[in-house]
C-alpha cells in the first residue's frame, strides 16, 4: 500500500521488463487526484532511490558525471541525508550534490521521465466502477488534464461540515482537515471559509493549496465586513473605487476591485500567517487597533490611482507608435497585461507589487528610447527573447515554485536594467546572472 497525506491506496507490481508497465503501478480514483504529492511518488520504493539516483548521475554530461564517480559510493553519500519531502529527486540530487561537491548541476540536465521503465512509477487513473480513463508516468500531468473532472469528482462526495450563508464567525472552529469515505476508500478533505456572492460559506476543497486562497479571501471578507459595521469608511467602498473602475473596466467591477484591495489592506496590516482557524483567533483581530489599516488604505488607495494613471499614459504612447516599433510595442503590451490584470491586486507576490508603477515607468522610457534608437531596442530584445521564452514554457503546474517566481520578476528588473536604464533597478541584474538562473530553473 502507499499512504501519503492521509491517503492510502494499493499497489500493483508487475515483472516484465519489457512491458510500458513494468515495475510499480498506482491505480489512483478519480476524486482523489488532486490530492497526490507528486513529489512523494518520487520516493515510493525505498529500497530503489540508491539505483534512481545512479541512473540520473549517468545522464549528466562527462565533465559533469566523473566529478561523482564512483556513482554508486556517491549515491550511497547522497542518501546520508533523507529529502526534503517537497522536493523531488531531482532537485534532491541537485541539493546534495552541491553540498558534497560543490557542484552546481543545471536543472535542465536531468530528468526523472528519462529514467527506466521499472523505476518510475505508473499511475493508473480510474473512475468510481475501476475502469481506466487515463495512466501516465508524471503525476504532474495528469493532475494538469483532469484537473476539473478531478474536482468535480471530489465536489460530489457528502461533505458534512459544509454550510451557506454565513454572516459573522459563529461556526465554532474549522478543521485543518476532515475525512470521508467515497469509493470505497478514505477521502481528505480540506475545509475553508470561502466569499459565495453576498455571504461566506464553509467549502471542502481536494486541495490544501487552493482551500488555503480561498480560506485567507474568505477570512478577510468577514473581517472586512465586521470592521465596516463597526467603524464605517475604514475599508474601501465602492463608492471609493467607482471612478477608478468607469476607466479601468477591465481590472473588474466596482465591487471586485473594492474586494481585491480590502484583501490587500488587511492582508499588509495584520498578522494573518497563519490564517485563523479559531474561532478566538479570529475575534483576536477584531480587537487590534486599527491606525495601521487606515493608513494602509491610504497609501494603497493613492499608490492604486497612479498605477491605472500610469497605464492610460502608456496607453496613449502605444496608440501612437510608428509603424517601425510595432513589435516593440506588442512586446510591451504584453508585458503590461502580465502585469495589471483582472485580479492582479491579490496574485501578485506582496513583495513585488509596489513596484509595479516603476515597471510600468520603464515601458514609458522603454517606448521613448526605442523612437530614438530602433537599432539598438532591436538587438536588446533580440537579447532577452530567450529569457522571457524560458518563462513563456514554463509549465503551469511550475508557475508558484520560489525559484520560477523569482525568475519572473528578475526578468521584470532585467527589463528596467536594458530598456529604461535611467531608472534604477531594485536588483542587481544583468543577461548574464539571469542566463545562470535559467540554467537552474526546476522542472517538473
Amino acid at each position: 500500500h502507499w499512504s501519503n497525506n492521509g491517503i492510502n491506496l494499493p499497489l500493483q507490481y508487475r515483472f516484465e521488463p519489457i512491458h510500458p508497465q513494468d515495475g510499480t503501478t498506482l491505480p489512483v480514483p478519480l476524486a482523489l487526484l488532486n490530492q497526490i504529492d507528486t513529489a512523494a511518488c518520487d520516493y515510493l520504493i525505498p529500497g530503489l532511490l540508491k539505483e534512481k539516483l545512479i541512473e540520473l548521475m549517468r545522464q549528466l554530461p562527462k565533465p559533469l558525471r566523473r566529478q561523482l564517480v564512483p556513482l554508486p559510493d556517491r549515491a550511497t553519500e547522497i542518501l546520508r541525508e533523507p529529502p526534503d519531502p517537497q522536493e523531488t529527486i531531482v532537485e534532491y540530487l541537485r541539493r546534495r550534490a552541491l553540498q558534497l561537491t560543490r557542484l552546481d548541476i543545471p536543472a535542465g540536465a536531468l530528468s526523472s521521465d528519462t529514467l527506466p521503465t521499472h523505476l518510475r512509477l505508473h499511475l493508473q487513473l480510474i473512475d468510481d466502477d475501476g475502469n481506466l480513463l487515463d495512466q501516465h508516468d508524471s503525476a504532474g500531468a495528469l493532475q494538469e488534464k483532469w484537473q476539473s473532472e478531478a474536482h468535480e469528482a471530489f465536489s460530489q462526495v457528502d461533505q458534512e461540515i459544509e454550510r451557506r450563508d454565513i454572516s459573522e464567525w459563529n461556526f465554532g472552529d474549522l478543521p485543518e482537515w476532515v475525512e470521508q469515505g467515497a469509493s470505497g476508500h478514505a477521502i481528505r478533505g480540506y475545509p475553508a471559509l470561502t466569499v459565495k456572492g453576498s455571504s461566506a460559506a464553509i467549502q471542502v476543497f481536494d486541495n490544501a493549496t487552493a482551500a488555503l486562497q480561498a480560506h485567507r479571501q474568505g477570512v478577510c471578507w468577514l473581517l472586512a465586513r465586521t470592521l465596516r459595521q463597526r467603524q464605517p469608511g475604514i475599508l474601501p467602498t465602492r463608492h471609493d473605487l467607482k471612478e477608478l473602475a468607469l476607466g479601468n473596466a477591465d481590472l473588474g467591477t466596482p465591487q471586485e476591485l473594492v474586494n481585491d484591495l480590502t484583501q490587500l489592506i488587511l492582508v499588509e496590516s495584520y498578522d494573518l500567517e497563519p490564517l485563523p482557524r479559531q474561532q478566538q483567533a479570529f475575534a483576536s483581530l477584531l480587537a487590534l487597533p486599527t491606525t495601521e489599516l487606515e493608513q494602509s488604505n491610504l497609501r494603497w488607495m493613492k499608490q492604486l490611482a497612479a498605477l491605472t494613471e500610469g497605464r492610460h499614459q502608456l496607453g496613449r504612447q502605444l496608440r501612437k507608435l510608428p509603424i517601425n516599433l510595432l513589435d516593440t510595442g506588442q512586446q510591451v503590451q504584453r508585458q503590461l497585461g502580465e502585469l495589471v490584470y483582472r485580479g492582479f491586486l491579490t496574485t501578485t507576490p506582496a513583495y513585488w507589487l509596489p513596484h509595479l508603477p516603476r515597471y510600468i515607468e520603464a515601458m514609458q522610457v522603454r517606448l521613448q528610447r526605442a523612437a530614438q534608437n530602433p537599432q539598438k531596442e532591436r538587438q536588446q530584445r533580440a537579447q532577452i527573447a530567450p529569457l522571457l521564452a524560458r518563462w513563456s514554457d514554463c509549465p503551469a503546474t511550475m508557475r508558484d515554485h520560489p525559484d520560477w517566481v523569482e525568475y519572473r520578476w528578475c526578468l521584470e528588473e532585467l527589463r528596467v536594467s536594458l530598456f529604461a536604464q535611467p531608472l534604477k533597478t531594485h536588483r542587481s541584474v544583468s543577461l548574464e546572472k539571469i542566463e545562470k538562473m535559467a540554467r537552474s530553473l526546476p522542472r517538473e
